[in-house]
């Protein structure tokens, strides 16, 4: 009887994560389409720093970086800049060294 109940329950919560799987998979190719992001260039982590239990984050959203620091109280953004004015700050940068 054990065996039973057992097989029936592994069989209810495959079946319920195999579902949820497929919505997934749909919502993103949903919002994927919408928004019309390249595949993999909508986000990039371009530099990471640990500091400590906190941690900071330069972030490619897109058009857009993005410099926050994340932690136990949440996350607060630094900085934001368009990615064209990133790379020429980052030629001067080079240019000076």
């Amino acid at each position: 009887m054990a065996d039973t109940s057992l097989t029936a329950y592994l069989i209810r919560v495959s079946l319920a994560l195999a579902l949820l799987l497929a919505a997934a998979f749909f919502i993103k190719l949903k919002f994927n389409k919408m928004r019309g992001f390249a595949k993999g260039a909508a986000v990039e982590i371009l530099a990471s720093l640990s500091l400590g239990k906190d941690a900071f984050f330069v972030v490619r959203c897109g058009p857009d970086v993005i410099a926050f620091i994340t932690g136990a109280g949440g996350a607060s953004v630094i900085g934001r800049w368009k990615y064209d004015d990133w790379i020429k700050f980052n030629n001067q940068e080079q240019e000076l060294k």
